[in-house]
């Protein structure tokens, strides 16, 4: 994850124009309002891999009383996101090894367990995830009955060379809801796209998971590149 880090901090600057000349950010806008979530009052959501905002903006629209927090490896793009949304809390840090840092402070943080009612991912969490090791931690994060929203690269080779750039990987719909039924969600489904002729419409798709009503998270190996050998979670909610 350095190499996306450093990647990152270098394009900061210019990445909310390249997103939105392309029209990747309508798409974004779009996936989050057809996935339709409905949600508790004052709900706490997380968005992982936040980026400048670009979910976060939609997010405050959509639900004006949500207590928001973002997830983000680069630092700039953090700065970037809090001239845009002052009334975020924004977290720095590397979600496959799990060490996380206040980005005001600087201070470690730690998420706890069952907080949030929708976590969703636009372009990270799929791209850039060992997801053997992050779907089981954001599992433990959600509440009963929580969502996980992720905006993901459908696999092809267009897919394959523009991620080249991005310092990413794809990650096909089939497979990613798959991973989140071995995982323990209780149902996932993929989101339609009403946006036909925008060319981010047909390489990118939306699927959202849901937690059952009682959850729990097994025993799970982080891989050996990772700062620890072997966590283990173990949580039961009513």
């Amino acid at each position: 994850m350095e190499k996306v880090k450093q990647h990152y901090e270098k394009i900061a600057s210019q990445y909310d124009t390249s997103l939105q000349k392309w029209g990747y950010k309508d798409v974004i806008e779009e996936y989050i309002t057809q996935a339709n979530i409905t949600l508790p009052e004052n709900p706490h959501i997380l968005d992982v891999g936040c980026g400048t905002g670009i979910a976060l903006t939609k997010l405050k629209e959509m639900y004006p009383d949500a207590k928001i927090t973002g997830l983000d490896i680069s630092a700039s793009m953090l700065g970037l996101c809090k001239t845009k949304i002052s009334d975020v809390r924004l977290i720095q840090g590397d979600y496959n090894k799990q060490e996380f840092y206040d980005f005001e402070s600087g201070e470690e943080f730690t998420f706890e367990p069952h907080s949030f009612d929708l976590i969703i991912s636009t372009g990270s969490l799929t791209e850039y995830g060992n997801l053997k090791i992050v779907l089981p931690f954001l599992f433990s994060l959600l509440k009963p009955k929580g969502y996980l929203a992720n905006i993901g690269h459908q696999k092809g080779i267009i897919n394959w060379i523009v991620l080249l750039f991005w310092k990413g990987k794809s990650t096909s719909k089939k497979e990613f809801i798959n991973k989140c039924i071995h995982c323990g969600f209780e149902s996932a489904h993929s989101v339609p796209m009403s946006l036909g002729k925008n060319i981010w419409a047909w390489r990118k798709y939306c699927a959202v998971a849901r937690t059952p009503e009682k959850t729990k998270v097994e025993n799970f190996k982080l891989d050996s590149n990772s700062a620890h050998s072997e966590q283990k979670l173990e949580t039961s909610v009513s």
